[in-house]
């Protein structure tokens, strides 16, 4: 591939979009260096996602091998290739999806997937409230500050391929979170909190209270040893667990708290997006008219032939092929399910990306990824005859 005329038409892709005139469906694919440590001829080495979490040197590398294995592999609209010396790498801390129990007080356990199980029992679930709220830099807030650090002295002198590490990042689920609901089902465990909303009313309000302070709290504290802003003109939000939730239950628990995370980091009139895997469609309509959000980053299912029923036009979608089918379906069937996507979608709307849905499962085949840009090359220009008529 000609990686510098892919970034051309990469950058011009998303210009178009984000000035509100497509010609193209944009394609974005998400790969994180997990997929790059399940890549057995990537990862002659061996490292396990543990050893990858408890090891900031290891972390530090593994980030930079894992992205350039996706900019050499995993075609999308992204910046392909290597980085120029003025862009260099891009390093996160990364404690998968456990940071926020952690910093909360749980143990992380070793596993092909390292995690914490649910800590409040039925006979020590208030001890959280007598901890209080920890700071940010609190218990394992401390590991997260002693990796960010580690992270920021090491890339003074460190090259990868000649090219330096430009930008560092804190967790997504640190800087940011994931989720008020989803975070009360890892403390407490999925069954036990659905049965305290019915057996404990007053227990889940203080549960989700206290971890919507905590959360608040930390975020913001965070922003400051960053030297940031609290507020920002885009915020983004995750809560998948909702989906265990009616509508009816999610407006009476969730969405007050929800609201408030918005209007505590997002300056007046900044764009909201959300993050919402699994079957969470009911959900929009209402997170667009209680929350004003205009951006829906999906996971799978979506009944994309109602998915604007209720919705703004002008909503943002991103969403495409299940990651499922793109892990053990043939390039065939994954250019089929684009097309059918795309044919759905593209007349009602040009505010859709075509993304994985959602986060590419390690080992998926590198020729059905590529199968999704071809496919809306194919099919995803508007106004073009290629294949349907727009």
């Amino acid at each position: 591939m000609d990686f510098k005329e892919h970034n051309k038409r990469a950058k011009e892709v998303w210009n178009a979009y984000y000035n509100g005139s497509p010609f193209k469906v944009p394609v974005f694919m998400y790969a994180d260096a997990r997929n790059w440590i399940f890549e057995k001829d990537q990862n002659t080495q061996g490292i396990t996602l543990w050893d990858y979490v408890s090891s900031p040197d290891i972390m530090f590398e593994v980030q930079v091998k894992a992205q350039e294995w996706i900019r050499l592999n995993i075609i999308s609209d992204s910046q392909m290739g290597y980085p120029s010396e003025e862009e260099g790498w891009s390093v996160r801390i990364d404690f998968e999806n456990f940071t926020e129990l952690a910093w909360l007080g749980g143990e992380a356990e070793p596993g092909t997937e390292p995690h914490v199980r649910p800590f409040l029992n039925d006979d020590d679930k208030h001890k959280i409230f007598d901890k209080g709220i920890p700071a940010a830099f609190d218990g394992f807030g401390k590991v997260v500050q002693r990796y960010y650090e580690y992270f920021v002295e090491k890339s003074k002198t460190y090259l990868y391929k000649g090219i330096p590490v430009k930008s560092i990042l804190m967790p997504y689920n640190f800087y940011g979170t994931d989720g008020i609901f989803t975070t009360a089902c890892g403390l407490r465990g999925m069954t036990n909190l659905i049965n305290d909303i019915f057996e404990d009313p007053d227990y889940v309000e203080n549960l989700l209270d206290f971890i919507t302070e905590a959360i608040i709290s930390r975020m913001k504290e965070v922003r400051r040893y960053l030297g940031e802003e609290i507020k920002s003109k885009n915020f983004g939000y995750a809560d998948d667990a909702i989906v265990l939730l009616s509508p009816s239950l999610f407006k009476q628990l969730v969405l007050p708290r929800i609201k408030r995370v918005y209007d505590e980091f997002t300056l007046e009139g900044g764009r909201r997006s959300i993050h919402l895997c699994g079957d969470a469609q009911r959900f929009f309509p209402i997170l667009q008219k209680e929350c004003g959000v205009v951006m829906f980053d999906t996971g799978y299912p979506i009944d994309f032939e109602h998915l604007y029923d209720e919705l703004h036009p002008d909503t943002e979608i991103w969403g495409g092929p299940s990651v499922v089918l793109l892990k053990n379906g043939s390039p065939l069937e994954v250019k089929n399910e684009v097309r059918r996507i795309l044919q759905i979608v593209m007349p009602k709307t040009k505010k859709f990306v075509l993304r994985d849905a959602n986060a590419l499962i390690p080992g998926t085949p590198i020729e059905n990824v590529r199968a999704v840009y071809e496919a809306c090359e194919e099919w995803g220009y508007y106004g073009r005859l290629r294949g349907f008529i727009l």
